[in-house]
Formats: structure tokens, sequence, C-alpha cells
């Protein structure tokens, strides 16, 4: 899955510069499947060429691929998902594609239909579309031919008409609208009660557009009357045919979509191709191949019950073994008749049997045919089955009955007498009054035993998986990295499916990752499964949808291809947010406790380093947040920030976050704050020494409990510095470690860089903290005196003399610290 619409254009150029494949013309059109409405769908190819497309309003699209295999998505607003294996090569046939919606119309649901019913009447109702613009045409006049009824189709080319039975069995439908060539719908079958949904079109022109509303298996396969000359019945057999019992434990993995092949002359000879939802299809089948009108007679139900399982199961045995690479069946006799109208006893037939096959004694999915009439097909008459390829089995509701078909599997009108106990023939074919058979009834499962039974067949429920809730992770994610997509899957059995997915924004185009597809066990219940996704580093920013898929990985190759068939797709709209990917460069910083600093950090785009202005970050030491700051337009932050006197000394990370935005994404930047001790300096003057640079000095810091001590030589001028771990107020003493000064304190607030200058008075001679009457006697006593050591000389001119006694005395009285 291609994470750029113009690598679609790179590999084309590439496989047509090397000639490595042939470009071929891929005509493709999608339909609501209900109403046959245009819907401009958007595609997705997975394959050499993987890019996103979207149809016109006619729902048309015409691709030109380089032949090969691909995978091909197609989406609606309002419908469901469709995913089926291409197979692109010369000749290639046109495809069409018929969604489900989500939400069904009213008119088609059975409780509706059924609350129309009315004895002696026939409802008809119908969607008619404009062939070339696919869109709905309102007033059309549709009516019945000899009959006064007439109704017009509405805006969304919606009409419901109802008339009486007539006569004959047939009916003929008349649609006209000026501008456009009138539609005759001829041979439609009309029973008392009974219904027809369609989907028309009509074509702009003139003339008249003549159609035999009737299956090509109804034309030729009533059954012919009983004869004279058959072999009496054989004696009656018990109806307590005992129901199939589920087959365990393997299933049959059923697929969610099925290839038609349309307007086919043989099995592997068509002209288009039609994709359609299974269901849809079983129920565009059923009253194709069984009379819908024998849900009316009582029981009749049975049969058509019966008959939608035998139907799934033969389309089903088809998508394992397709018909061509194009489509996996045909819409003919060659196959089963398929012709897309259907009725509400059909459908409810369909819906009743969901997920019923037939497997064989090997249990693998049975081809189970069926024909119109196997009575005395080559067992007798009274005997279905051929002998030979389809053993014989006792059918003595059909016993003088001409054989009409094959003779190998169901008899379809054997189903409808066994359901009705009634014996059914072309003259009584919808009706209760035929004579019953005195055989008893079957319900469906008894007509599915007697019929399928002998041969060893198995009825199941076939293994289907939903995808029930999806949960990406991380969310909000930034491009260029990768997430997971946590699938919550509800499953009937176990078994293996491939996970796959793409994603879009604004109806944009749709990103893959198919390296990343993964093959995973799922389990009967709930299972939840996880598959990594990788964002393209230019995506957009947005909310993206989420278009998940269950691929059944039939030719086990561990991969999605051409092989296999999808299980279940289904869009999350919405639920995952791109940001564009951002990085955040911080500078470091560094000071002083109580220091002011400026802390920086610059926001840039990740993909092509451009900065991002206007935007908040939010600054951290540690986990602690000490303010915000917002881009300026090179992307830079700053914020003043003063180094807290009780931050710790050393280094901090320093973080910086952005929450990001709407389109761009969160991202952290570090980097680390070094924190200084304060630093003390300043000077040191010590009375009477005109220089006291290489004098030691001790200070002692006190801070309540806490004391440092550091030991200093002064500089010139008696300059000192040092760096404390203290911070906050204190106080400072300093003192000499020799001679006659008296120590010194200041009170100090250490935040910094404090400069405290210092005068140290001289006369403490016996340094005793004092100066007092013991050191003025001192001087007395060595008055006169000479030398260079003297204590006593206080001035340190050599002499004990006036000017040493004048020290003492002018500083009589003073105490360290004062």
């Amino acid at each position: 899955m291609g994470y750029a619409k113009g690598l679609a254009w790179l590999w084309m150029l590439l496989l047509w510069g090397t000639g490595w494949a042939q470009s071929v013309s891929v005509s493709l059109r999608f339909h609501d499947a209900v109403t046959g409405r245009a819907l401009p769908a958007e595609v997705q190819i997975l394959g050499a060429v993987q890019a996103t497309y979207r149809a016109g309003a006619d729902g048309r699209l015409t691709l030109n691929l380089p032949e090969g295999e691909y995978t091909l998505y197609a989406t609606a607003e309002g419908y469901q998902p469709v995913g089926i294996p291409l197979h692109v090569a010369e000749p290639m046939l046109p495809i069409q594609f018929y969604l489900d919606p989500l939400q069904p119309p009213r008119e088609v649901q059975t409780e509706f239909l059924w609350s129309l019913r009315k004895a002696g009447m026939m409802t008809v109702v119908g969607w008619v579309m404009d062939e070339v613009s696919g869109q709905p045409l309102a007033g059309v006049q549709v009516s019945v031919m000899g009959a006064k009824e007439t109704t017009q189709t509405d805006s969304r080319g919606f009409f419901l008409i109802q008339f009486p039975v007539q006569k004959l069995p047939y009916a003929t439908l008349i649609l006209q609208k000026a501008g456009y060539r009138t539609r005759v719908l001829e041979q439609v079958q009309v029973w008392s009660g009974g219904d027809w949904i369609y989907r028309l079109t009509m074509e702009p022109g003139t003339g008249t557009e003549q159609t035999d509303m009737r299956s090509p298996r109804h034309r030729d396969t009533s059954p012919p009357q009983p004869c004279d000359e058959c072999e009496p019945a054989p004696a009656p057999e018990p109806s307590a045919n005992g129901d199939f019992a589920p087959a365990a434990p393997a299933p049959i993995v059923l697929p969610k979509y099925i290839r038609v092949g349309r307007n086919c002359t043989s099995r592997t000879n068509c002209q288009r191709v039609e994709v359609y939802t299974l269901e849809t299809y079983c129920k565009g089948v059923i009253t194709s191949e069984w009379y819908a009108c024998w849900g009316n007679v009582a029981g009749g139900m049975e049969s058509l019950k019966a008959g939608a399982v035998a139907v799934r199961s033969y389309g089903v045995s088809f998508v394992y073994s397709p018909a061509t690479s194009s489509y996996d069946i045909c819409d003919s006799t060659s196959c089963q008749v398929f012709t897309g109208n259907q009725t509400s006893n059909g459908n409810a037939a369909v819906d009743a049997t969901t997920r019923y096959v037939l497997l064989t004694s090997s249990g693998t999915i049975a081809r189970a045919e069926y024909s119109a009439e196997n009575n005395n097909a080559g067992c007798g008459d009274g005997y279905s089955g051929t002998g030979s390829s389809w053993p014989c089995i006792a059918d003595p509701v059909c016993a003088g009955f001409a054989t009409n078909g094959h003779g190998r599997g169901m008899c379809q009108w054997g189903s409808a007498r066994w359901a009705t106990g009634r014996r059914l023939s072309s003259s009584q074919a919808c009706t209760s009054a035929a004579p019953q058979h005195g055989y008893g009834t079957k319900n469906w499962q008894q007509i599915l035993s007697h019929y399928y039974g002998p041969a060893g067949y198995q009825l199941v429920q076939g293994g289907v998986a939903t995808i029930t809730n999806l949960t990406p992770s991380p969310n909000p994610i930034a491009t260029g990295t990768q997430g997971t997509l946590a699938y919550t899957i509800d499953a009937t059995h176990d078994f293996s499916v491939i996970l796959g997915a793409s994603i879009r924004t604004g109806g944009g185009d749709w990103l893959s990752d198919p390296t990343r597809d993964l093959k995973v066990s799922i389990t009967a219940g709930t299972s939840n499964r996880v598959r990594f996704f990788q964002i393209p580093p230019d995506a957009a920013a947005g909310m993206y949808d989420v278009l998940t898929a269950l691929w059944y990985d039939r030719n086990n190759s561990n991969s999605i291809n051409t092989g296999d068939f999808m299980v279940d797709d289904r869009i999350f709209t919405s639920l995952w947010q791109v940001r564009r990917a951002t990085s955040l460069t911080v500078s470091p910083a560094s000071g002083r406790r109580g220091a002011s600093v400026v802390l920086q950090a610059t926001l840039r785009q990740s993909l092509d380093n451009a900065p991002i202005g206007g935007q908040t970050l939010t600054f951290k030491i540690g986990t602690t947040p000490i303010g915000t700051a917002t881009t300026d337009a090179s992307g830079t932050a700053t914020l003043p920030y003063t180094i807290p006197l009780t931050l710790g000394l050393g280094n901090h990370i320093l973080r910086v976050e952005y929450a990001g935005s709407s389109t761009y994404h969160t991202t952290v930047g570090t980097n680390l704050l070094t924190v200084q001790p304060v630093l003390v300096q300043g000077t040191v003057a010590l009375e009477g020494v005109s220089n006291p640079a290489g004098r030691e000095v001790r200070f002692t810091v006190q801070q309540g409990s806490s004391q440092e001590v550091f030991t200093l030589t002064l500089g010139t001028g008696g300059a000192y510095q040092f760096e404390t771990s203290l911070a906050g107020s204190a106080m400072l003493t300093v003192s000499t470690l020799e001679g006659s000064w008296l120590c010194q304190q200041a009170a100090v607030s250490l935040s910094n860089t404090v400069s405290q200058n210092f005068s140290l008075p001289t006369g403490d001679i016996n340094r005793d903290g004092v100066i007092d009457d013991a050191d003025l006697l001192a001087v007395l006593f060595a008055f006169g005196q000479t030398g260079s050591s003297l204590a006593e000389d206080l001035n340190r001119d050599g002499v004990v003399d006036d000017a040493d006694l004048l020290l003492v005395l002018f500083n009589f009285g003073q105490a360290c610290g004062g």
C-alpha cells in the first residue's frame, strides 16, 4: 500500500521504460447494490502501482495499469467497503462493483414488504437510474399492461406499484419518460401476495427496449406433467428425517465478496464482472433458481431456505476455485443463474440461513448441485439421483414427473413438495390448492439431509470474523513514526487471517503499509490482535480514517494477493490523529545559585527543519515546571530564570516540552543546567600593613548548624575569593592565622556572587580575641625593643614605639567580630 500517489507514476514510468509489463486499460464502475445509483467511490490500488483514485459522479473510473496482480479496495460514504484481488491482463473485462448500503432503504426490508401483502395483489418496488449518468430518474411513469394501476418514480428514482393478479401467471410492466427509451418488462411472474424488487436503468433516446424478466432457469425448467406410463411410486417413507448435525471442528471460512461473470455464454466466457457481498449475491440467485412464489404456499419457505444453503455453498465453492482469474462464478446455467432481481421471500430465506453451507465428507466446501426435477434420472420413478454420480434416494413426492436436469443433488421441485406437503407442478406451482402427496413435510435442514446426506455432505455454519473495534496507538501519532493498530475481532471459529490496513485524511489518498500486513491466528469468540503501521514522514496533519481488512490466505502465501479473499472490512472514521513530527533543540545553561540566566529552546518540523512559531513551550528542571515561553518566528523561545538558592549543585536535566497542536506533534528536548556554588569575593585589609598580599587568612561560613572553613592566601591588595556550597543568609568570619589582628564578621546573603570587604584592626597581641589591658601592657613591657619578628611591633616598622602604643589605645576595647 503506497505512501504517495506520485509513486504510481514513478512505477508506471519505470515499467514502461524498461518494457517489464504492458499497460492495460481497466474499466470500473460503482453502484449502490440496492438502487443501482452510481457512486463516486474512492479506489485504492495495491501492487506494482500503489495509488488512490476517484470515480466520477457517474461511478465510472478507467485506470491504465501494468499487467500483474493487484488488490483493489473501494469505499464510498455510507456504504460497506469492498476489497477484491485484481488480475490485470488482456483481455480485461469491465468490472462493476455493487456496494451494500450501511442502512438499506425501508422499502426493501422484508417486514415492510410483507406488511403490504394482500390476497390477489402483486407488489413491485424498484429504482430507476439513468444508464449514462447513473443518477436517479424522477417522473418515470410505471404502469401495468391491462391494469389501471400506475405510478411515478420519486426523486430517488423509486416506485412502488400494486396491482391485481390476472388469470395468467405473468404481467407486463411499462416504464416511460420523455427523452428515454421505453422499458417493457415482459414475463414478470405474479402471484397472490407476491413481490419483486428491481434495480432498473433507462437509456436516453427513443424507441422501446423489451426485457424478458423470467430467469433463464425458469424458461425451461417447469416440470412436465405426470406421465401415465411411469412406474408406481415407492411406499411412503417416514417424514422424520433427522436434521443435519453440525460438523465439527473445522469450519470453511466464508468470503465476504464474490465476483460474478455476467452475460456469460459458458462458464469461462463472460462479458463483464460484477462484485457483490456473498449474501447479496445469494439473494440475486435464489429466486432466479427457485420459484419465489413457493414461499407463499404454507411451509414453502422451507424449500427456499434449503435452496439458499445450496446456492451459498455452490457460490463459495467457486470463490475457493474460481472459474477464471477475472471472476469467481458465471451467471448462467453453466454455473447457477444470477439475475440480481430479488423478492422478499428469497431475501428472508437467505437471511434465515446465514452462514450455512454444505461440506463434503472430506470437509471441503461442497459444490452443492441441484436441478429442476431429479425423478427417474437413473434410479427409477419415485427416486432421485443418477445411481452413478449421485446416490439413489427414495423420493416418492416426485413420482410420475419426468426428469428435467442432471439428476444430481437436490431436486428443486422436490424440495418444494417436501416443504409444502403438496404435489406442486407447473399448473399448480404457487397454490395451496395443489393436492397433498401424503408423505408428510420436511423443514429445510431435513430437505438438505434428504438430498445431500446420502452423499456424505455435512451442514455447517461457515466461519466468519468481524472487526468490532480498533485502537490505534499512540494517538496522536507523529509523522515518520511507527504505531500499532489493535484489532478487536469477533470470530465464529478458530482460523487465520491477514490484517490489512490503510489510512486517509480529509478525503485524501489512502496511505498503506503492506510490508507490515500480518498473518495472525484468531480464536472463536473475541480476539485482540495487533499489527504495526508506519506513518509516512510527509503525511498531512489531521484526523485519519482507518480502513481495516481481514483477508483469508487461501493460497497460504502469508501475504495479501490475488489468491486470497476478504473475510471482513470496516472503516473507522476520524479515528487516528496524525501530527507533523517536531524536534526541540535545547541550549545548555549554567549559573550560580541565585543567578539570573536565560533558558532557550528552538522548535522545528522534523521533515524539513522549518521553524515553528507561535507555540507554547514548557520549561522544567527535572519534572518540576519552572515557566512557559512562546516561540518566535525563528521557532525560538526564551525564558529568564533565577536559579533557586535551594537548587542542588551540579548538573540538572533541563527539560523542555511541547504539548502539540492539531497540526504539530508533541515533542521533548533536554540538555543540562549546571548549577555552580555561590562565589564570595572581596579584599581583606590588615591594619598596619600596606600590602597584605601573601598573608594567610581563614574564612568561616556559618549557616545555622552548617559551617564551611576556607584557608586562603591573600592576593594583591588583599584580594580573595572562594566558592561555598552554602546559600542564603549566613555569617561570614575572617581571621588571620598569625599576627595581632582581630577577626571580623559580616552578615551576608549568599546568592550568585557576594562581594564583601574586610578591614581587620590590630592590637590583639595575645590573640585572645579582644584588645585590652593585657595587650597594652605587652606593648609597654616591649617598648623600645627592635627586631623583625616582635609581636608587639604592630605597624611592622622594626621597633616597638609610640606608634604601636597608639594603635592599641585607638583599638582598645574592640573584640573579635565586632
